[in-house]
């Protein structure tokens, strides 16, 4: 990038986190097709003919979702404007390390840690084993429904899904854990950013936040590859479940043997509220409020969309896993998770 400013072509939820992602100095105004002449964050937006003026002054990047991309692509080609495309500034390379994040690099070198899900075959007396062993544990989502039953708690919580942080923010504030790791909330479609900020940071335990990118639907959809970070500090890449961020976020702290215990796996798609409800996917039952907001269209002929990105995720990061010489291994009894050689859960705890 050179020392110019920014304009982000679309002043929508895309530009909000283009925002927050280049900062408010680097970003000059916005363009937008239906908004120009209005204030968009505290930021100007004119129209592409304004745009058009200034094209030579300032980087212009492209700022909208996956459907709208192709279109501002081929006004500016038409046009001869030179742009990117935000999503490709989300690499590696381009992103900056965080020392709230890089503080963790390597501190659990060659050890072994369990990855814990909320599938129903979790039980509180597998995670009290745990906790009497002193094993090192990742929770996440809504972990804490079980806290009642056990005194095991995670080392480390995370979340990643906006409508969650979005509706049980205190919750999760008040989730017992050592350590916490949220995205960086301007990069997520969260209503009132500067509450719940607030909220988790004076929450338990310490609080990190992480810059997340949750691919495009052609990637999750498996027409492109899917992306696995080996550098949390700079970019963590979601997809279909929060264990894939997990398993990035202990790749990087450098664990080598790594298990998970009560990732069932899904069979269908919130997209099809009906069928969702009908089988017992958590050990606590299932909230039809959640499943309500969370219902998405997904345009696509097939309501098990989901579970087709959630089987790519799974095949990702077993073959990174696997080339960097990392053993992970399934531990949850029963599910339907095929991508990882099983382990015998109680046979691993044995003295």
């Amino acid at each position: 990038m050179t020392s110019k400013k920014l304009v982000l072509f679309g002043a929508g939820k895309f530009g909000r986190k283009a925002l927050s992602f280049f900062g408010v100095d680097k970003v000059y105004c916005f363009a937008d097709n239906q908004k120009a002449g209005q204030g968009f964050l505290d930021k100007k937006v004119i129209s592409f003919d304004e745009l058009l003026v200034v094209r030579d002054d300032y980087e212009i990047v492209l700022s909208v979702g996956y459907t709208l991309t192709p279109i501002l692509m081929e006004q500016c080609d038409n046009a001869g404007v030179d742009y990117s495309l935000f999503e490709d500034w989300l690499t590696l390379e381009n992103c900056e390390s965080d020392p709230m994040i890089r503080k963790f690099h390597n501190i659990h070198r060659n050890e072994r840690c369990f990855l814990i899900g909320n599938g129903p075959s979790l039980l509180p007396d597998d995670l009290t084993k745990l906790h009497e062993r002193g094993e090192i544990c990742f929770g996440c989502n809504e972990i804490s429904k079980i806290f009642s039953e056990t005194p095991w708690r995670p080392d480390y919580f995370c979340v990643t899904d906006h409508i969650l942080i979005n509706l049980r923010y205190q919750m999760l504030a008040d989730t017992d854990a050592k350590n916490k790791f949220f995205p960086k909330l301007g990069m997520m479609d969260v209503e009132d950013i500067a509450t719940i900020m607030s909220v988790l940071k004076q929450g338990k335990g310490q609080t990190n936040f992480f810059t997340y990118f949750v691919m495009n639907n052609k990637v999750r959809f498996g027409e492109e590859s899917l992306l696995f970070s080996n550098d949390a500090s700079k970019v963590i890449y979601g997809c279909a479940t929060v264990m894939y961020m997990m398993i990035q976020l202990s790749v990087y702290m450098g664990f080598n043997e790594i298990y998970l215990l009560g990732v069932d796996g899904g069979t269908t798609s919130m997209a099809d509220q009906k069928e969702y409800l009908l089988e017992k996917r958590h050990f606590y039952e299932n909230d039809k409020v959640w499943v309500q907001v969370n219902n998405e269209d997904f345009s696509q002929p097939s309501s098990n969309i989901y579970q087709v990105s959630l089987d790519k995720a799974y095949s990702t990061y077993e073959d990174f896993t696997r080339a960097n010489g990392i053993s992970i291994l399934n531990a949850t009894r029963g599910g339907s998770v095929k991508a990882f050689r099983k382990a015998c859960f109680d046979t691993l705890l044995k003295p």
